[in-house]
């Protein structure tokens, strides 16, 4: 295989300074493969921490390899398998089909052979190889969903992914875990603007915005994120317009829970303001459970007055009253709403918000 400066490299000879964690991509074109490319460059201390070294390889060439590790900014190999050989030493390879080669060239303009420098339309099948100095296969993962890659190590919980003065530009994907959006009032306290889950997306693009810049944003727990470029996304929303009309509702149903958390914030008092949270994060994040719904999130007294950018022990005396009202149930670190007084609350099992 050839890197991207057209050098002759050999695994083997690799495996002599330690540990190889192989993956095989697509190619540049795909941009599952580029959000996992730099997802693993995020994690290249971790790698390199443990004496190992990682090599991506895909059946582009040559140029377009150079191309896209000079883009990403990535600091690890990046290999041209063009016709495909190594691949099909590890059981991978195959051949596009005729009616997907139809839909790549007229749909996307892409003729793989001519992108490949090859006169095959073939591919690999996404996976990742774990292999140790003696060339034994440790872990493996072969996913034939293009769209589902083995992931990196995710974010720790209660780790500040961004402030308001270290915005990247880019969407970042929610693949796992939650974040707390929130920003400071003129006292220095925290009050909570969203919480993201599974599934949704922060960020901001030269064309448009989603409204994070301006914010603080914490791992609530473990968490992994993906991100895309502008490009990237341009591309996904002209060829994919199901996709697009998703992301519209997603944003439309973020803004439309920031706008009531402000309302409450400027009208309601903290009785009405802290039910409103719960109401709310029951709809969330909920879980059925009869007479209750608990809350899937560990809600501590002083959480909730973060959130609200209140004081603890005036949460504590609200929610001390709602409690003999049989209006919640408390555990240490847990919260169930009265599923009889808020009718309307719905469990995460039901109607998914963005």
């Amino acid at each position: 295989m050839k890197n991207a400066h057209g050098e002759e490299i050999s695994l083997y000879e690799e495996l002599t300074q330690g540990p190889v964690v192989l993956t095989f991509y697509r190619g540049g074109w795909c941009p599952f493969c580029s959000m996992q490319l730099r997802a693993y460059q995020g994690i290249m201390p971790d790698i390199q921490a443990i004496g190992a070294q990682l090599i991506a390889v895909s059946p582009q060439s040559p140029d377009n390899t150079l191309s896209q590790q000079e883009k990403e900014s990535l600091t690890y190999q990046v290999l041209s398998d063009t016709e495909g050989l190594a691949a099909a030493q590890y059981n991978i390879l195959y051949d596009v089909p005729s009616y997907i080669q139809e839909v790549m060239q007229n749909r996307f303009g892409l003729n793989l052979a001519e992108y490949n420098a090859s006169d095959r339309w073939v591919l690999p099948v996404p996976a990742t190889f774990m292999i140790d100095e003696r060339a034994v296969i440790r872990s493996s993962y072969v996913n034939p969903d293009y769209m589902k890659r083995l992931e990196p190590q995710g974010i720790p919980k209660h780790t500040i992914v961004q402030t308001p003065d270290t915005v990247r530009e880019g969407l970042f994907f929610l693949k796992e875990g939650k974040l707390r959006l929130y920003k400071l009032n003129k006292e220095g306290k925290q009050f909570t603007v969203a919480i993201l889950k599974k599934g949704n997306m922060f960020g901001e693009l030269e064309s448009f915005s989603l409204g994070t810049s301006r914010v603080f944003i914490e791992t609530m727990e473990d968490s992994f994120l993906c991100t895309m470029s502008e490009r990237q996304f341009e591309w996904l929303m002209t060829r994919h317009p199901k996709l697009a009309l998703k992301f519209l509702k997603s944003l439309s149903d973020r803004l439309n829970e920031q706008d009531e958390i402000l309302e409450q914030l400027a009208f309601n008092d903290l009785r009405g303001r802290i039910l409103h949270l719960l109401s709310m994060l029951s709809a969330k994040f909920g879980v059925d459970e009869g007479e209750y719904v608990r809350i899937d999130l560990p809600l501590s007294h002083q959480e909730i007055a973060k959130m609200l950018g209140v004081t603890r022990e005036a949460v504590s005396v609200i929610m001390r009253k709602l409690v003999q009202e049989k209006v919640i149930k408390t555990g240490r670190i847990s919260v169930r709403l009265a599923a009889e007084r808020y009718p309307n609350v719905q469990s995460k099992n039901g109607t998914d918000w963005a």
